[in-house]
Formats: structure tokens, C-alpha cells, sequence
């Protein structure tokens, strides 16, 4: 039997576009960091929020956006979705908020490569899928 020669194209084109398909109802972490250690107990009462960040786009700008938040007391782990620009972060709620977590995350930014601060870096466009009133009261509806 033979198999007519448009058939392996046809395959290969119906392959890639389930494959795009998938990959945005199916998305793996960027990266992942957890903020407390073997001496702490993690609490029952935890948290979690998501965040779509303007500037978390890869794997290098996700670790840049992780440590905004490292030193917010009550951060528990922070995962990143960079192609999706999505953040989720596990927090305590007796030791955070959420405006906290934000108001860290579009701080300024310590560049370890050039020994520079910089600012605006990063911008909180949704919590929790809705948009985000930052601190000057400017709502974002960016929708990506």
C-alpha cells in the first residue's frame, strides 16, 4: 500500500498547530523559588495570588522579579510562567498583603551584572484577573 507523498505534510502541519494549541492551555513554570527554609514551619493559613507582570518575559527577568519580593517578610514561593507573563505567589496572609507584594515587585530593581538600581522595570498589570490600581491610582487593562 502505498501512501499518497502529501501525507507526511499534511501530518507534520496538523502536529504543529495542536502543539501551539496545547502549549497555551498547558503551561510548565519558568522558574521557581522558595523563600523559607528548613527551620520554618510553613503556615496553614497561606495564600496564594496571581499576578500578570509587564517585563516578566523569560527566565532571567522572572529571577529579577523574584528577588523584588525575597525580602517581603511573609513571602513563602514565588512561580513564574514567563511566556505568559503570569506570576503566582504563595504568601502568609498575617504577615502580607498583596498591595505589599505588588508595591515590591514595581520597586526598584538591583542589576547584579551592572551594579546598577533600576526603576520601572516591572509593572503589575492584574491580581487575581483583575486590573491593578497601583499607588498613583492609574488602572492597567492591558490584556496579554
Amino acid at each position: 500500500m502505498r501512501v499518497p507523498f502529501w501525507t507526511i505534510p499534511v501530518l507534520i502541519v496538523v502536529i504543529s498547530l495542536a502543539g501551539l494549541g496545547f502549549s497555551y492551555m498547558i503551561s510548565f513554570p519558568s522558574i521557581t523559588v522558595t523563600f523559607y527554609g528548613d527551620d520554618q514551619t510553613i503556615p496553614e493559613t497561606k495564600k496564594i495570588i496571581n499576578l500578570i507582570i509587564d517585563g516578566v518575559t523569560c527566565v532571567d527577568t522572572a529571577l529579577k522579579a523574584s528577588s523584588t519580593v525575597e525580602d517581603v517578610d511573609g513571602v513563602l514561593k514565588f512561580t513564574a510562567y514567563a511566556s505568559h507573563r503570569r506570576v503566582e505567589i504563595e504568601y502568609d496572609p498575617s504577615r502580607t498583603t498583596p498591595e505589599k507584594i505588588c508595591n515590591a515587585i514595581e520597586g526598584p530593581v538591583f542589576d547584579q551584572d551592572s551594579g546598577e538600581i533600576l526603576f520601572n522595570v516591572f509593572r503589575v498589570l492584574r491580581i487575581n484577573e483583575t486590573p491593578y490600581h497601583n499607588m498613583n491610582g492609574v488602572t492597567f487593562t492591558r490584556n496579554n
